[in-house]
C-alpha cells in the first residue's frame, strides 16, 4: 500500500484536535477491554496503517464539530474522498520523505501537526516540521508560546494501492 499527502491547498491551521465541548474522561476514545488497557490501543494507534482507524474513531467519539480528524474524514479533493488524520509513525515518514530533504516536497510548513494518535485522555501526538520530534499537546490546544506563537496545522493523507 501507499500513502498520499492531501495537496497544499487543503492544509489548514488553527483547528483543535478534539471537539472541545466532550469531556474526554467521560466519553473516553480507547477504552479497556477484557482483551486490552486503554494504554496498550494507544501505543497501538501510532502504528503505520492505523490512521484511518484512528480517525474514524476520533470522529464517532466527538461526533459533529470542527476538529482536526472530522476535517481531514470530510475532505474531498478532485472527487477522492478517503483522506484521514495520519498516525504519529505515519506523520513521521511524510516528515522524512517529504520535509527533511533538500527540496521540501507538497508544501508541507515549518510547525506542528497534529497526528490521529492519542497520547492519553488529555493529550495527543503532534510532530514539529523543523526538527522532527513528536510531542504531546492538549487536545484543545490551538496556539501558545511553545509553538512560537504558530498555530497546529492538519494534513491530511490517504492510502492506496
Amino acid at each position: 500500500r501507499y500513502l498520499e499527502t492531501a495537496p497544499e491547498s487543503t492544509d489548514i491551521a488553527g483547528l483543535p484536535w478534539k471537539n472541545v465541548k466532550v469531556i474526554d474522561r467521560s466519553n473516553p476514545i480507547y477504552k479497556n477491554t477484557t482483551s486490552s488497557t486503554a494504554q496498550v490501543k494507544r501505543v497501538l494507534s501510532k502504528a503505520i496503517g492505523m490512521g484511518k482507524k484512528n480517525t474514524a474513531t476520533i470522529v464517532k467519539t466527538y461526533g459533529n464539530a470542527r476538529y482536526a480528524a472530522r476535517y481531514a474524514q470530510n475532505l474531498t479533493v478532485n472527487g477522492v474522498s478517503d483522506w484521514f488524520l495520519p498516525s504519529a509513525d505515519e506523520l513521521n515518514v511524510m516528515f522524512n520523505v517529504l520535509y527533511a530533504n533538500t527540496t521540501v516536497l507538497g508544501g508541507l510548513r515549518k510547525g506542528f501537526y497534529w497526528t490521529s494518535s492519542e497520547y492519553d485522555y488529555n493529550h495527543a501526538w503532534t510532530q514539529t516540521f523543523g526538527s522532527g520530534q513528536q510531542f504531546d499537546r492538549e487536545k484543545p490546544f490551538i496556539r501558545g508560546e511553545e509553538t512560537g506563537g504558530r498555530s497546529l496545522r492538519v494534513r491530511a493523507i490517504r492510502a492506496f494501492g
